[in-house]
């Protein structure tokens, strides 16, 4: 038997840390109604908006490739709940910007191999850059 919270596995930790976190932002939102909503998207943004270093810092660029677009999706539906949050929309930025060069490296890769697959994928980045100078802009706003 356990008796301090430090026995326990890494993975048991971070669940009853992560689920002691949706609890109180449930609470948060149930407590304040309508506006709740908002609340939670800053709480939750103001969270959030630290996550660019840690994908920075990772060596491996396919696993980032893979992890940035739930991310990104995450941030945007937060995006909506609260427009304005500075971080947040600097953090779309960064991770759009991100996103668009890894993918940016993958069109190179596949230029010799299929011509037709890099310019679908750099259509693709060119969209995700003026996803992220919108972001970015209105982060200046």
């Amino acid at each position: 038997m356990q008796t301090h919270r430090g026995d326990l596995p890494y993975g048991i930790r971070w669940r009853r840390a992560y689920a002691l976190c949706v609890g109180l932002l449930g609470l948060v939102v149930f407590l304040n109604g309508c506006s709740g909503k908002r609340l939670a998207a800053n709480v939750l943004g103001d969270l959030l908006t630290g996550d660019a270093e840690i994908f920075a810092s990772d060596d491996d660029p396919e696993f980032i490739r893979e992890a940035l677009p739930f991310g990104l999706k995450t941030l945007e539906g937060l995006l909506t709940s609260s427009p304005n949050h500075r971080g947040l929309l600097l953090s779309a930025a960064k991770g759009f910007t991100t996103y668009a060069y890894l993918l940016q490296e993958e069109a190179d890769r596949w230029e010799a191999q299929d011509r037709s697959r890099a310019r679908l994928l750099r259509t693709r980045v060119k969209r995700l850059y003026l996803r992220a100078r919108g972001y970015s802009f209105r982060g200046l706003e």
